[in-house]
């Protein structure tokens, strides 16, 4: 009978360790799968400011073309009147 209680206590004592390391092996799967999905969001949040700047690119270079434009046209309509005040100083003398 002695025999039965020092295997009963060795069982659940093998039982209970088998249970912490159960718990500790959930624990840090659950800590990896968190990991995982923290370097995913991190890495979808870069890529998505990455998509933004270079949005952003775009949207400066097609205003810069547009203030490029309207730059040349400025310069065309002061050349015209520069012209005309020219032209119109020959006419007044």
């Amino acid at each position: 009978m002695g025999f039965d209680v020092f295997s009963l206590d060795a069982a659940n004592a093998a039982q209970s360790a088998n249970n912490k390391a159960n718990t500790n092996l959930n624990a840090s799967i659950a800590l990896l799968q968190m990991v995982s999905e923290m370097r995913d969001f991190t890495q979808q949040r870069f890529n998505d400011v990455i998509t933004g700047l270079n949005n952003r690119k775009h949207e400066n270079d097609a205003l810069m073309a547009e203030i490029n434009d309207l730059k040349a046209q400025v310069a065309g309509l002061q050349r015209k009147l520069y012209e005309e005040e020219q032209k119109n100083k020959g006419i007044a003398r």
